[in-house]
């Protein structure tokens, strides 16, 4: 799960850094969909255990640090994808397990 987060990070890091509209920011966009849909499957994985396993997987700030991602990436046409709705919609299932 670190290595997936990490990766998301970096490539919402590349992704923030390109300039809107370009080439570059599209290709970064499409690398960044395509670990979006990595972390979506892993989560997906997670919520179809106990709800002990995931608490321990998702122990600390793991959650919270995607949330901030997904909060805080500056994309030209993510919000749009299916990919980045799935990963925002199995967070905040996560979440909500968490927290109940």
């Amino acid at each position: 799960v670190d290595d997936a987060w990490g990766w998301l990070e970096e490539q919402a890091d590349l992704v923030d850094a390109a300039p809107a509209g370009s080439a570059m920011k599209k290709a970064r966009e499409l690398d960044l969909l395509g670990c979006a849909d990595d972390c979506r499957r892993l989560l997906q994985e997670a919520l179809a255990g106990d709800k002990a396993t995931l608490g321990e997987l998702f122990a600390g700030d793991r959650i919270g640090c995607l949330r901030l991602v997904l909060d805080t990436v500056r994309t030209d046409h993510c919000d749009t994808e299916e990919r980045w709705r799935q990963l925002r919609e199995a967070c905040a299932a996560v979440e909500d397990l968490l927290q109940g």
